[in-house]
């Protein structure tokens, strides 16, 4: 149990000090004029040059910026400052999807044109321009919005589609007038008691005596 708890900690500790090194990096690292990220020098050095170009170069700042704060957000959740409920959302997924899903979104929103731009990266001009070409503008957004709702769904058990169509109804509500074989309850007819219960206490012989007693005499005869 010792090991586990050690186990979280130190991948919480990783986490923040990461968290704080990609933000660092993405703030105060600038690319060269040369184009070469490891001539750069800055607080972070060649290194934080290094993961900023990676970074930028694959999803773009927003992707970079939401990689950082998945990492500060998972080392939270590690470090206990976010209770877990009992539908809590799967960070790790979420943030997964949204560093995947947002440079596609921007791509599309300014075109889906093959281009080096910092603001989509790789993944997002290229994602973005074939769908646009495959499936139209109008066919590579109903996409998105797909892989969108899949991923709110997953994740934050949300399913955005419901604001738009509204809350579905009830199962097992039926309108006026409506009558079902399950909304027809019967009821069943309890036992008599048997006369015996009556005279718990006697004997059998004078229980038997008073039994007959209490019968109809058309029955005696």
């Amino acid at each position: 149990m010792r090991g586990a708890v050690l186990r979280r900690e130190l991948t919480a500790i990783g986490l923040s000090l990461l968290a704080v090194f990609l933000f660092g990096a993405l703030v105060f690292q600038h690319v060269p004029e040369s184009g070469r990220c490891l001539d750069a020098s800055g607080v972070f050095g060649p290194a934080g040059t290094l993961a900023r170009c990676v970074l930028v170069e694959a999803v773009g700042i927003p992707g970079a910026a939401i990689v950082a704060l998945a990492c500060l957000v998972i080392s939270l959740r590690l470090f206990g400052r976010m209770h877990r409920e009992g539908h809590a959302p799967e960070w790790g997924l979420l943030f997964a999807g949204v560093v995947a899903l947002l440079p596609i979104a921007i791509g599309l929103t300014l075109g889906g044109e093959p281009t080096d731009n910092p603001s989509t990266g790789l993944w997002g001009s290229f994602v973005a321009h074939y769908l646009r070409k495959g499936l139209g503008p109008a066919g590579a957004w109903i996409v998105f919005l797909l892989c969108t709702s899949v991923l709110t769904v997953a994740t934050l058990r949300w399913n955005p589609i419901r604001m738009i169509v509204g809350p579905g109804r009830p199962r097992g509500e039926h309108g006026a007038g409506e009558t079902t074989a399950s909304s027809v309850t019967l009821a069943e007819p309890r036992p008599e008691p048997s006369p015996q219960s009556h005279f718990p206490e006697m004997s059998g012989d004078g229980r038997m005596y008073v039994i007959s007693l209490l019968k109809p005499s058309s029955s005696r005869a």
